[in-house]
C-alpha cells in the first residue's frame, strides 16, 4: 500500500496490555507517522510537543469496521487540525466524519445569548462540512445542547455512535495541559480517543 501524507506529526499510543493495536500501526506504517510507545503516568501531555499526537486505544485490537469519526469543533481555525486528522483517520478506516458542536446547558431556553451560541455553533458546523467535503470523505454534522465534556464521555458511544474521537488540544498550562473536556474524554470515553494539538 502505497505511503500517504498524515497531517500528524507522531502519533504516541496509550493501550491495553495487548499492545498497540494493529490498526494502528498500519495507519502509522502507511502514512510515515513514527510510533512512540506508551507514555510514563502523568506525561500524557507531552505527546502533544513539537506537534505530536495522542491515542488512547483502550485495548481495542480490532480495526472499527467504517466507524463513524466524531470530530468535536469548539472554534475554528483552531480545531482546524481536528478535522484534518479526523477526515484521514475515516480515510484510513474507510469511515464517515461527524463534526459535532455542543452548546452549554448554561444557556437556558429563555437565556440571553442562547440565540447568537446556536447560530454560531451552525455557522461553526457549516464551516467544518465546508473543509470536510473538500476531502471526499462522508461528512455529517450535529450540534447538541450539552456540556462539552458530557458529550465526549460515555454518550459519544451511545448517542453518536463513534468508533473514534477525536479532539483538539491547545492548552499551555504545564500544570493543567489537559481541560475538562479532554479530561473527560480521555477517562470516560468508550471509544478510542485521539488528541490533536490545536492552533493556540
Amino acid at each position: 500500500m502505497a505511503t500517504t501524507t498524515s497531517t500528524l506529526g507522531a502519533l504516541t499510543v496509550t493501550s491495553g496490555p495487548a499492545g498497540v493495536p494493529a490498526w494502528v500501526r498500519r495507519w502509522c506504517r502507511r502514512c510515515g507517522v513514527p510510533l512512540r510507545g506508551a507514555p510514563e503516568p502523568g506525561r500524557q501531555a507531552a505527546a502533544l510537543a513539537g506537534g505530536g499526537a495522542l491515542l488512547v486505544a483502550r485495548g481495542h485490537q480490532e480495526q472499527p469496521t467504517r466507524p463513524v469519526v466524531v470530530a468535536a469543533v469548539r472554534d475554528l481555525p483552531a480545531d482546524g487540525p481536528v478535522l484534518a486528522a479526523a477526515a484521514e483517520a475515516a480515510g484510513h478506516l474507510d469511515g464517515s466524519v461527524l463534526a459535532v458542536h455542543a452548546v452549554p446547558l448554561s444557556f437556558g431556553e429563555r437565556s440571553v445569548g442562547l440565540g447568537e451560541a446556536v447560530r454560531h455553533g451552525l455557522r461553526l458546523l457549516d464551516e467544518s462540512a465546508d473543509v470536510l467535503g473538500r476531502t471526499g470523505i462522508p461528512v455529517e454534522v450535529r450540534l447538541v445542547r450539552r456540556w462539552p465534556h458530557e458529550i465526549v464521555g460515555a454518550e459519544v458511544g451511545a448517542d453518536l455512535g463513534a468508533g473514534l474521537l477525536v479532539l483538539g488540544c491547545a492548552r499551555r498550562d504545564p500544570l493543567q495541559p489537559f481541560g475538562p473536556v479532554v479530561r473527560s474524554a480521555l477517562c470516560h470515553a468508550p471509544c478510542p480517543v485521539l488528541v490533536v494539538p490545536g492552533h493556540p
